[in-house]
């Protein structure tokens, strides 16, 4: 019998059944990060990225495509100097099931969703409190931006607005 693998996958919310989209948000759910109507949300992403380990999704990762009245609620919650409309896609939904981290997997997780954006401006959210997530940005060439702000969903925690523009062309 041959030992279970890990691979990666990317794939347009249109691509995925109604199942696999359940499945996604399961596990995404699991993390407790994610507010009411992720079903929704995630049929308008850019892309979907999965770690599977067998047939079992234990990583996710997206490229949202946030409603502009989120997006300018992260920005000036953030006090962010930034312009919000520049950045219409959020990296986000990252999760990997805690009996499959530690393996290296988040950062091509996260490749594999930000392979559709090919390079556009994006933001990123984390808890001020996840250094290794800051740790995985910052190596994705993403910077923070404004100050910690307190989380809606979390009473206790704040949250860290990162940003990644565009890298100009060598």
């Amino acid at each position: 019998m041959c030992a279970a693998a890990y691979r990666f996958k990317a794939f347009m919310p249109a691509d995925c059944s109604a199942q696999g989209l359940e499945q996604f948000a399961t596990l995404v759910a699991s993390g407790g990060e994610v507010a009411q109507g992720l079903q929704n949300r995630l049929k308008r992403a850019l892309s979907l990225a999965t770690l599977m380990y067998g047939e079992s999704i234990v990583g996710t990762a997206a490229m949202k495509r946030p409603f502009a009245t989120y997006r300018n609620k992260v920005f000036q919650s953030a006090r962010s100097p930034l312009a919000a409309t520049d950045f219409g896609h959020e990296l986000g939904w990252i999760f990997i099931d805690p009996a499959h981290r530690g393996k290296g997997h988040t950062f091509p997780l996260i490749e594999a969703a930000l392979v559709a954006l090919e390079g556009g401006p994006l933001y990123a959210t984390t808890r001020l409190d996840n250094e290794p997530m800051h740790h995985v940005l910052q190596n994705l060439h993403f910077e923070r931006s404004g100050v910690p702000y307190a989380s809606a969903q979390h009473a206790g925690q704040d949250i860290v607005l990162y940003v990644r523009l565009p890298r100009a062309a060598p």
